[in-house]
């Protein structure tokens, strides 16, 4: 398995938590190592690989009601480069979904209803510090009071709020 799950946001709008899930295998192999001051601690080899049985990615999202106690929507990535690794993902204004695809290098915009990636910035699988590149996201923050700049396009396309336009 994997730990150091990364943290579910709450929706006030639906009343949902939106969880980032990890699917990972793991074949681990410990080692004795003595701790050093400052270096790396981890005394095993492992490797991390998808299940067999999942989509082939890392990971998925999932929407949680926790008064039912069940699960009323996911989405894994499938066809769509798939998830690596997954973390933060939180509800926009208009219904969508925002969130983290760490191990992809990217930040996207998945429609609820369709399970469609709607927007993304960074290249699926491509780390980089070039324009319109990612290295592992690490959180979305979103602060603008006009849809101006890089903010257009997604505005135009109904990703941030359908009410919203470029000005």
């Amino acid at each position: 398995g994997s730990q150091d799950e990364p943290p579910a946001s709450y929706s006030e709008l639906t009343g949902l938590f939106y969880v980032p899930t990890n699917h990972v295998c793991m074949d681990y192999e410990p080692f004795k190592v003595s701790y050093t001051e400052g270096k790396p601690y981890v005394g095993a080899t492992l490797s991390m690989y998808p299940d067999t049985d999942s989509h082939g990615g890392m990971g998925n999202f999932i929407a949680w009601d926790g008064a039912q106690g069940n699960i009323v929507w996911d989405f894994d990535g499938r066809g769509q480069g798939g998830l690596d690794r997954p973390s933060l993902a939180e509800e926009l204004p208009n219904g969508n979904i925002i969130a983290n695809d760490d191990l992809n290098h990217r930040v996207i915009v998945i429609d609820k209803a369709s399970k469609r990636i709607v927007w993304q910035y960074g290249i699926t699988g491509r780390q980089g510090s070039g324009p319109g590149e990612l290295s592992i996201p690490d959180g979305v923050d979103i602060i603008a009071e006009e849809c101006i700049g890089w903010l257009a396009p997604m505005c135009q396309a109904g990703v941030l709020a359908s009410s919203s336009s470029p000005r």
